[in-house]
């Protein structure tokens, strides 16, 4: 039997992936080309990451592919490397200059609050090193430190805080919300 923190982020996974394969960034509904596959990838980097075809997705990045891929979902190789603990992946992207503080607001979180909410421990630490911000605009959400939280990554609490991360208004309001206080 899974555990609730393992359910959890098995459950975050799959609403990432339909984010991802079902929305365009505007949030209306994204349209199947005919070069899309199966994998319901619309970019060939984020396929060549999905496949851990790492050459090939080099190749791609150093003939120009834009890092953040040419899906119709913004960044979708990096919500798809970190949705699948993808760390050579992520590091990949990192190192062609992936904006490792992009924000999808309300509706995905960012690439650091994911990787949080996972569980990913190593992600979080590669997007933190490579500048991600620990702080996040309380008008999009729920902070890297409360994911944390919520999700029970203590391990990843912990490292939060030495990087300086803080509750901004959005999770204490949660917190008052679920009848918790902020640690």
């Amino acid at each position: 039997m899974l555990g609730v923190a393992h359910s959890m982020q098995i459950f975050i996974a799959l609403i990432i992936a339909g984010i991802l394969s079902a929305s365009a960034a505007d949030g209306t509904p994204s349209h199947k080309t005919e070069t899309q596959d199966s994998s319901g990838l619309d970019d060939p980097l984020a396929e060549a990451l999905a496949r851990e075809n790492y050459s090939l997705a080099k190749r791609l990045l150093a003939n120009g592919h834009p890092v953040r891929g040419r899906a119709s979902t913004p960044h979708a190789p990096a919500y798809w490397a970190i949705a699948t603990n993808n760390v050579k992946g992520l590091r990949l992207l990192v190192h062609f200059g992936l904006n490792v503080n992009y924000d999808w607001g309300m509706i995905g979180g960012n690439l650091l609050t994911n990787a949080v909410q996972l569980g990913h421990l190593e992600q979080v630490r590669l997007l933190c090193e490579a500048g991600a911000s620990v702080k996040r605009n309380p008008r999009f959400g729920r902070s890297p430190l409360y994911a944390s939280v919520i999700y029970d990554h203590p391990d990843i609490e912990r490292y939060l805080r030495t990087r300086g991360a803080q509750y901004n208004q959005w999770d204490i309001e949660a917190f008052k919300t679920l009848g918790m206080k902020p640690r």
